[in-house]
């Protein structure tokens, strides 16, 4: 049920069975002293799939989905682009004259990216994760200005962008921005469609307070 139903888990997350039998069939499950109740969770797994049976393919996805996504608007411009990113990322997000090129550490990123762009595509996209698993690590800002492994990553991603800058084609926007929303922080959610829609918000707002660096080389 939470594959079906998956979108509203927000990225590559599912939905909790709880968050989507209060959603979609108005019932109160595991709320007891005792937690889960097997036959429980079954039954109303069993009512959410006959209920997207009866509703049809597109019954219980999110209202936005992946509508206003960057693919969908490059193809209705009909413009080609290239995303490079995790396979599970890429996968979802690229659609229509996208394409999307897994890739499953930064040099691997790095080097399809450089190749990539003396191809004919309009729009190149390549996500960089070396300062995610120190995000992660710490709690605070003095935490991560201070961790170890700080140093050797901002090195990596300067002479990344170093790489990127040499290899573009001239008349061409450089844009570069981080993001610190935290996904992975994002506990499992059984709360309210009001409670959720506060949750995503929060998640919004840190996203907005990431930097945005842009450069045309000439």
């Amino acid at each position: 049920s939470s594959g079906i139903n998956a979108e509203y888990g927000g990225g590559s997350f599912k939905p909790g069975l709880r968050f989507l039998a209060m959603k979609f069939l108005k019932a109160k499950i595991q709320d007891s002293a005792n937690g889960h109740d097997p036959s429980e969770d079954a039954m109303t797994c069993m009512r959410l799939v006959k209920l997207k049976v009866k509703k049809g393919p597109k019954f219980g996805m999110s209202p936005t989905g992946n509508d206003n996504s960057l693919s969908v608007y490059l193809t209705k411009q009909s413009k080609t682009g290239v995303f490079v990113d995790k396979p599970i990322v890429a996968q979802q997000h690229c659609q229509g004259l996208a394409q999307a090129i897994p890739a499953t550490t930064d040099d691997a990123a790095l080097d399809t990216l450089v190749r990539r762009l003396s191809s004919k595509s309009e729009f190149h996209w390549a996500h960089l994760y070396r300062l995610e698993p120190i995000y992660r690590a710490c709690t605070t800002v003095h935490d991560m200005v201070n961790s170890p492994d700080l140093v050797p990553a901002l090195k990596f991603l300067d002479e990344s962008l170093q790489r990127i800058y040499t290899a573009l084609p001239s008349d061409t926007l450089l844009l570069v921005f981080s993001g610190c929303s935290g996904f992975w922080r994002k506990p499992e959610f059984n709360g309210s469609d009001e409670a959720m829609k506060k949750l995503m918000a929060n998640i919004v707002a840190q996203v907005r307070r990431g930097l945005l660096f842009l450069k045309v080389k000439n």
